[in-house]
């Protein structure tokens, strides 16, 4: 008897042999075949289903993402750009493909770009602490921190811009302002999980590890296998000498 993986396979392709142009069906293929470490069979199947449907925007995260996972970033692009010209919000689009140059080391090249899309959109509220954040990865904290506040001009109770004040402030030793910004993202969204850990590390910082044991059990509450909840349990036993 066939095993219930060679079953689903045979399925798949009975309903791809019936409607060869049928997207869902090829992209649910891609999935399994994928989960079974079959990624060239798997890169086929999105290709094909493209082909069918090209302004399919699930196809195109879906290649998007799958050339990202095999570090093929030029591919990746191809398809993000296809996905963003079918977007009604350029702005946001163009910061995608952005975010994709810093993912890929680009890091100078998606700063200036970054600036660009602030000159040509000021509004775009989220550019200015993706900015920052950026600027702060390659050491320009007093450039980092002025994008922070052309933010909060905007919008006192931007998260984004709070939680990299946040940061900056922590990194400048000012704990406690660090922390009121910290606490007023999370009264925003209580479990974003960056808030969380950033107002651990502030507390952590200021030397309360009680404080900081609080923010990041309530990180892995949400999130169990969070890599930097981890870590910060780490950080914490370490501060207080425990093995």
């Amino acid at each position: 008897m066939p095993s219930a993986q060679a079953q689903a396979e045979q399925v798949f392709r009975q309903l791809i042999e019936k409607n060869p142009n049928t997207v869902n069906v090829r992209l649910a293929f891609g999935d399994f075949l994928f989960a079974n470490n079959r990624e060239a069979e798997a890169e086929q199947q999105l290709l094909l289903a493209h082909k069918a449907d090209p302004k399919d925007k699930l196809v195109l995260v879906a290649l998007r993402r799958y050339y990202e996972t095999q570090q093929r970033y030029e591919e990746a692009e191809k398809y993000l750009t296809k996905l963003v010209e079918l977007d009604t919000d350029k702005t946001m689009g163009r910061a995608q493909i952005i975010d994709l140059h810093a993912r890929t080391g680009r890091v100078y090249q998606a700063v200036t770009e970054y600036q660009q899309l602030l000159n040509d959109d000021p509004k775009y509220l989220r550019g200015y602490a993706r900015l920052a954040e950026l600027l702060l990865e390659l050491g320009d904290v007093n450039a980092a921190a002025k994008n922070v506040e052309t933010a909060l001009k905007q919008n006192p109770q931007d998260t984004d811009a709070l939680l990299m004040r946040g940061r900056l402030r922590t990194l400048n030793g000012q704990y406690r302002e660090a922390i009121s910004d910290l606490d007023q993202v999370l009264r925003l969204e209580p479990s974003l999980p960056s808030a969380l850990y950033y107002a651990a590390d502030a507390h952590l910082q200021n030397s309360d590890a009680t404080q900081a044991r609080l923010f990041v059990n309530r990180l892995l509450s949400f999130y169990p296998r969070n890599p930097m909840g981890l870590l910060m349990q780490v950080r914490i036993y370490l501060s207080e000498n425990k093995a």
